[in-house]
C-alpha cells in the first residue's frame, strides 16, 4: 500500500512537471480572474533592467524587465500611483514546484514603495530556459522564485 502511495505521489508531481512547458511565458491570473499568457517573446520585447543578484555563495549577473512593466503588459491598470483601495493589492508568484512569495503592490509601485523585482530572462549573459523572479536589492533571496510559472494579482479582503 505504501508503494502504491508513492507511485500516485510521483504520477502526480511529473504530471505536474510536465504540464509546465518551458519557454512558453508566464500565465498571469489578473484582479477580474481573467488569465494571460506572455509569451518569452513578449517578455523579451519589454524594457529590459539589469542587476547582480547573490544566489547562496554565488554573484550572477542578470537581465530581464521588472515585474511592474509585465504587470502592465498584462494589462492591469493602475500599477503606478496607488491610492485607497488600490493599496490592499498583492502580487503572488508561483514557481513550478510551488513555492510562492508574496508582495504587495504597493511595494512595487515606483511611486511608493519602488522595490526592485525583475523577471530574470538571462543570467550571466546566457538565456535562462524559464523565468525567474529576483530581488536584487534582497540581503537573501528568499523572495526569489525559480521556474516561475504563474502570478496572481489579489485583492486583501
Amino acid at each position: 500500500m505504501r508503494q502504491f502511495g508513492c507511485f500516485l505521489l510521483l504520477m502526480l508531481l511529473t504530471t505536474r512537471a510536465h504540464g509546465q512547458t518551458p519557454n512558453v511565458g508566464l500565465r498571469l491570473q489578473l484582479l477580474d480572474a481573467s488569465e494571460v499568457i506572455l509569451t518569452r517573446a513578449d517578455l523579451d520585447a519589454l524594457p529590459q533592467d539589469s542587476a547582480t543578484v547573490r544566489s547562496h555563495s554565488k554573484v550572477n549577473a542578470v537581465r530581464g524587465p521588472s515585474l511592474i512593466a509585465v504587470l502592465e503588459r498584462a494589462g492591469l491598470a493602475e500599477v503606478r500611483g496607488l491610492k485607497g483601495v488600490q493599496l490592499l493589492r498583492v502580487v503572488v508568484a508561483e514557481g513550478a514546484d510551488g513555492y510562492r512569495v508574496a508582495f504587495g503592490a504597493a511595494d512595487l509601485d515606483p511611486t511608493l514603495g519602488a522595490s526592485r523585482v525583475l523577471l530574470v530572462l538571462t543570467e550571466d549573459g546566457a538565456p535562462v530556459a524559464t523565468p525567474r523572479l529576483a530581488v536584487p536589492d534582497d540581503q537573501r533571496g528568499a523572495r526569489s522564485v525559480r521556474d516561475l510559472v504563474r502570478v496572481v494579482v489579489r485583492v486583501v479582503p
